[in-house]
């Protein structure tokens, strides 16, 4: 099992940052190579937590179901089958990696180290020489190279990914290299991913660093805290979002914000809106690219608070998706998925606080935050490769854990 996981922690990071759809693949087969070990060793259930079983079922089902009330529902029932396959695959990685031994652990890190290394080296080498690397790529295949601001955009996706990983990578540098090149490793990763185009993965690295810092001084009791305000959070998502103040009106507060900051809080509020609509069971799953067609895109005059500040754009009001992961859950599946979701979210924090170690616990703990601070302000919380790299980025944390539950 370990050299399995090794090898997708080796390719995670390249792969995500030139193919970022291959991430879907990369998930897919270590998921069906883990089944089809444990299978050939006579193992016949290969999850762990029925817990977990059980909450994943039970948003499975309300993911099928919902084709029944969906704006789209061929669309719904096709994508809903396979999100369950995905939740499954995603449960047998977690389930997996908490069950590998100390020589599994030590194949693993190996490949989760030599991985951190070769993608932080080659996002370095991306931004410094103006994406050398791709350009080969393109090359290789035909294809002519783009602007250097264009190419760049494109390993905004690694950078994302990058930005999870980079916790668990330094807790295993840490362990097999000691405490100075830890640091080392961590502060060059922090510096190549500040110099990314996009500022969502630097935003929420930093609230990520911030909350593994809190939490080792705050220990479990801040996890448990931790967990109870998810809930609240995600349940009251809708109402917070409504009650920020609108960047189209003039003078708005909101004018403060950059210009994507303002447009992501239109949408936002949009989607709030739509929410208050269908609040119990949503739209259906996966239709929020069925509110908004290109034939509908408005012109959005924001205000701002000067004639420097006034700009405009052109956008559908949900360009198809909310651009965040919790709101998109209270727009298709409504109350009942965002019950769901908030169960999930305080069950993992929940168990992340039964870790002996504390300093292990606070790391994961942060990786978490950052993932979760990601997956609420940026891409659509159903796309293959994003789903594969969190499930992905689950199981490399569980899996780089050296300290017992209690």
């Amino acid at each position: 099992m370990g050299h399995i996981f090794g090898l997708s922690a080796l390719l995670v990071l390249p792969i995500a940052i030139f193919v970022p759809k291959g991430i879907a693949v990369l998930f897919g087969l270590t998921a069906l190579s883990l089944l089809i070990v444990d299978l050939a060793g006579g193992r016949k259930y290969p999850f762990r937590n029925e817990r977990g079983i059980r909450l994943a079922a039970t948003f499975a089902i309300l993911a099928i179901a919902s084709a029944m009330w969906s704006m789209t529902p061929g669309a719904t029932l096709q994508k809903a089958f396979i999100f369950s396959l995905v939740l499954f695959a995603g449960l047998i990685l977690v389930s997996t990696a908490r069950r590998l031994g100390e020589l599994e652990k030590r194949t693993f890190d190996i490949g989760l180290i030599a991985g951190g290394i070769i993608g932080s080296t080659v996002i370095g080498v991306e931004i410094t020489f103006e994406s050398p690397i791709y350009t080969f790529l393109l090359q290789s295949r035909g294809r002519s190279p783009e602007t250097p601001i264009v190419m760049l955009r494109t390993i905004n996706q690694g950078a994302a990914v990058a930005a999870i990983f980079l916790l668990p990578w330094t807790m295993a540098l840490k362990r097999h290299l000691g405490p100075v090149w830890a640091s080392i490793g961590f502060l060059f990763c922090i510096i190549v991913l500040a110099f990314c185009q996009a500022d969502t993965q630097k935003a929420a690295l930093v609230i990520g660093v911030t909350a593994a810092c809190i939490a080792f001084i705050g220990g479990r009791f801040f996890l448990k805290i931790s967990s109870l305000l998810l809930v609240v959070g995600v349940l009251a998502a809708p109402w917070v979002v409504s009650a920020l103040p609108d960047p189209l009106q003039p003078n708005s507060p909101a004018a403060e914000l950059p210009n994507s900051s303002q447009h992501r809080l239109v949408i936002w509020q949009t989607t709030a809106d739509h929410i208050f609509e269908r609040p119990f069971a949503g739209s259906g799953f996966d239709t929020a690219r069925a509110f908004y067609g290109r034939d509908q895109r408005v012109l959005n005059f924001f205000g701002g608070k000067g004639p420097n500040n006034k700009w405009v754009n052109l956008f559908e009001p949900i360009p198809l998706h909310p651009h965040n992961g919790v709101l998109q859950v209270w727009l298709e599946l409504g109350a009942l998925g965002a019950i769901l979701l908030a169960v999930g979210l305080f069950f993992i924090v929940h168990r992340l606080a039964t870790v002996e170690n504390n300093f292990e616990r606070s790391m994961v703990f942060g990786s978490f935050v950052t993932g979760l601070a990601i997956f609420s302000v940026s891409y659509g919380a159903w796309q293959g490769w994003w789903m594969g790299a969190i499930w992905l980025m689950m199981a490399f944390a569980a899996a780089a854990l050296e300290g017992k539950s209690k």
